[in-house]
């Protein structure tokens, strides 16, 4: 998946944002090259359009459903080890949270756990 994907002209984000650099390590640890299109600043107003009008592909960190809008546009996960980011929650040792973010801690991991489940569904149709 990796090697189909660096065939295709990609569409990256200007300058090196977290994604293209695990993306870019990912490449050069399999030995792959990729050809850069263009730059844009913007992924929903600029590299979107353009991935749709069929000018290239684009790598997202994760896609929700930004490209809901655009009909020409298929979400494929890429199903590479070096590819995952990991994040985390972060808290002050020794204090008690806010109640707000007391509350959102449930919904983040529910959140989490719906994004996981829904990305093998769409690995197994991609």
């Amino acid at each position: 998946m990796l090697k189909d994907l660096c065939e295709l002209p990609l569409l990256l984000v200007t300058g090196e944002s977290v994604t293209q650099k695990i993306f870019k390590a990912a490449t050069e640890a399999q030995g792959l090259a990729f050809k850069k299109l263009y730059d844009g600043n913007m992924q929903t107003t600029l590299l979107l359009p353009l991935v749709d009008a069929g000018l290239g592909a684009t790598v997202l960190a994760s896609a929700g459903d930004l490209w809901a809008p655009y009909p020409n546009i298929r979400m494929v996960p890429i199903d590479h080890p070096s590819l995952v980011r990991e994040i985390s929650i972060v808290t002050a040792r020794g204090r008690e949270l806010p109640p707000a973010a007391h509350h959102l801690f449930p919904l983040i991991r529910k959140e989490a756990q719906r994004w996981k489940t829904d990305r093998t569904n769409l690995s197994q149709v991609a």
